[in-house]
């Protein structure tokens, strides 16, 4: 097996500890014993292509992957922070929208309207960039720009570019999906104490509170636009506007001393906070996808299967409530039932720790043994190139014996 003579040899010139190398035997023995299909050697055979053979295609293609996602990253960072952005939803789903968009677009056909720009067709290769005007990102820019060069590149270079203008027009016809038109979410902009004094304020508000009808009544609806009138021209408004900072929370940064403003010990604002309140607590962004998972408390962190145990745990519950004829709402929790649910817990987690150390423990025992297998093949390896050089050295030395006459002449002596 070539591969493993190559393996060693890296293994020993980098000096890696026998523990590790032992780690290593052990995972190609687990491979070799794995059935191998023709899809999974295919694969394999992809991956050792990819980084063997077509080392700097692979590289470009990591490298453009990796430049091209900081364009979401900060969106997604952004929104995953635990406190109210829905202020701020529309404008970074417009801007990271327009970012994307101008990776490969030419800018003067990118709209300035939003209800121009969801109409956009993306599929136009004529509003579409030249390949070496497309974006790359940071990492790939200098690699890509000498392999357009390089006469040997060419084959990969325009499958490459290909490719990527394939891919730029299917993620931008998702994201032109988005409810950037969404006049809701637009509206909620109203939000943001940047837009205090703007003429759309009032608006916006009104029309919020309409959409509203469980939190506002429609004499609250004239209220509201009295007190929305006055917010935006209030000048104590505009001073906690002034005070406000980007990185401060929305709702106790802001609104919270809004609503603390009063007018004759009477609270200026009641309507207004009637209206918003509901609106800080909408959620946004990635983090609404783990509301809509139901089972999120007995799925494992690492994979998404259910293990027996925590299925088990569920079905004794659900069964328990159905024989009670009771739903988990309304179920009256009573002191006993506490301590028995902290005690079952810790028990749970003693047991998870038990069963983690036993893991290590056969790890270790089979790492060690297999230390000892490594050392004793090697030993074998040793004594059998030690054999191989004296067979040769003596192979070497027999025929200057032979030729000898002064060691017949001693055998002779010895005779007589």
């Amino acid at each position: 097996m070539f591969h493993r003579t190559v393996v060693s040899k890296i293994l020993t010139d980098k000096e890696v500890l026998d523990k590790a190398q032992a780690a290593i035997v052990l995972l190609q023995m687990s491979q070799e014993k794995q059935q191998k299909s023709k899809t999974s050697s295919d694969r394999k055979e992809r991956i050792i292509n990819s980084l063997f053979q077509n080392r700097r295609e692979t590289e470009a293609m990591l490298n453009t992957y990796r430049g091209l996602l900081l364009t979401f990253q900060e969106y997604v960072k952004a929104f995953q922070a635990e406190k109210p952005l829905i202020h701020t939803l529309h404008t970074r789903m417009l801007e990271v929208t327009r970012q994307f968009l101008g990776m490969f677009i030419k800018p003067e056909h990118i709209p300035d309207r939003v209800s121009d720009l969801v109409k956009l067709d993306v599929n136009d290769r004529e509003i579409q960039k030249a390949d070496r005007d497309l974006g790359v990102g940071k990492f790939a820019h200098v690699d890509m720009k000498k392999a357009r060069m390089d006469k040997s590149c060419q084959h990969w270079v325009t499958k490459f570019y290909s490719h990527l203008r394939t891919g730029y027009v299917m993620a931008a016809i998702k994201m032109l999906k988005m409810p950037l038109n969404n006049h809701t979410i637009r509206q909620m902009t109203v939000l943001d104490p940047a837009l205090v004094g703007h003429s759309q304020v009032e608006q916006a508000m009104k029309n919020l509170g309409k959409k509203m009808p469980q939190v506002l009544s429609k004499e609250d609806l004239g209220a509201l636009s009295q007190e929305a009138s006055i917010y935006n021209v209030d000048l104590q408004v505009k001073d906690l506007q002034a005070k406000y900072k980007e990185d401060d929370r929305i709702d106790s940064g802001y609104w919270v001393k809004v609503f603390d403003l009063n007018n004759f010990c009477a609270m200026r604002y009641p309507t207004i906070k009637k209206l918003v309140m509901p609106l800080l607590t909408v959620f946004s962004g990635p983090l609404i996808e783990s509301t809509f998972n139901i089972m999120d408390d007995i799925i494992e962190k690492d994979r998404t299967k259910m293990t027996v145990v925590n299925y088990e745990a569920v079905a004794i519950v659900k069964t328990a409530l159905r024989k009670k004829n009771v739903k988990s709402t309304d179920l009256k929790v009573t002191p006993n039932m506490k301590k028995a649910c902290i005690s079952a817990y810790s028990s749970y987690q003693k047991y998870l720790k038990e069963m983690k150390e036993e893991k290590k423990k056969r790890e270790d025992a089979v790492l060690d043994s297999s230390v000892q297998l490594l050392k004793l093949e090697r030993a074998k390896k040793i004594a059998k190139l030690v054999r191989l050089k004296n067979r040769h050295s003596g192979i070497k030395r027999k025929p200057d014996t032979s030729s000898d006459g002064t060691g017949r002449k001693w055998k002779r002596i010895k005779k007589i």
